[in-house]
C-alpha cells in the first residue's frame, strides 16, 4: 500500500506511525459500491423470465419495439405490482438475454398448470423447499393456504433468437 503527503497520525514520519495508519485503514470498510462478483438474487431472473415472456407476447400481436416495452411495463406492474419494474430495465433485460449479435438466445414459454399436473409441481416445491432449507429461497404454503387451481410455469430453452421484421421494410 503506497502513501504519498503528511501522515495523518502526527507529524512524525517515522514507519511505525505509516504502519499504524496502513492498520488502521485496512480494518476500515471498503469505500465505494460492495462488490457482488455479478451474483443477483433469484427474483431477478423471474423478473427477466417474465419480461421475455410479455415482450414476446406483445411483439406477436403486431406492437412495435417502443409500445412492446411499454405493454410489458403495465402487465407486470398489473400482474405483480410490488416488483420493481421500468422501460430501462425492460430494455437491460433484452440486451442481456437478446443480444443482437448472437444467433442463439434464451427462449421462455409460459404455460398453465391445473389439475394433477399443478398437484406434482407443487409436491416438487415442497420437496425442494424442505430439501434445500435454508440454502435456496424456496417459498414454503402454510397448511392453512388453499392450493392453487392454476400454476404457472416457465419453462427454459435455448433457441434461435427471435426476428420481428419491421412492419414498413421494403419487401
Amino acid at each position: 500500500m503506497r502513501f504519498s503527503g503528511k501522515c495523518p497520525l502526527g507529524s512524525t514520519t517515522g514507519s511505525s506511525a505509516w504502519r499504524i495508519w496502513a492498520e488502521v485503514r485496512s480494518l476500515m470498510a471498503k469505500r465505494g459500491r460492495p462488490n457482488k462478483s455479478g451474483a443477483k438474487p433469484g427474483w431477478m431472473f423471474f423478473r427477466s423470465a417474465m419480461i421475455l415472456v410479455a415482450y414476446d407476447r406483445a411483439r406477436r400481436r403486431g406492437e412495435k419495439h417502443y409500445a412492446a416495452v411499454a405493454a410489458v411495463v403495465l402487465a407486470l406492474r398489473a400482474r405483480v405490482p410490488e416488483m420493481p419494474i421500468s422501460e430501462t430495465e425492460v430494455k437491460r433485460v433484452l440486451a442481456h438475454f437478446r443480444p443482437e449479435t448472437s444467433r442463439v438466445a434464451l427462449i421462455f414459454t409460459e404455460s398453465l398448470a391445473q389439475g394433477r399436473e399443478a398437484e406434482t409441481w407443487l409436491e416438487s416445491l415442497k420437496w425442494a423447499a424442505k430439501k434445500y432449507c435454508g440454502r435456496w429461497d424456496v417459498p414454503m404454503l402454510s397448511a392453512d393456504e388453499s392450493k392453487p387451481r392454476l400454476l404457472s410455469t416457465f419453462a427454459i430453452h435455448f433457441g434461435l433468437r427471435p426476428c420481428y421484421p419491421r412492419h414498413n421494410a421494403r419487401s
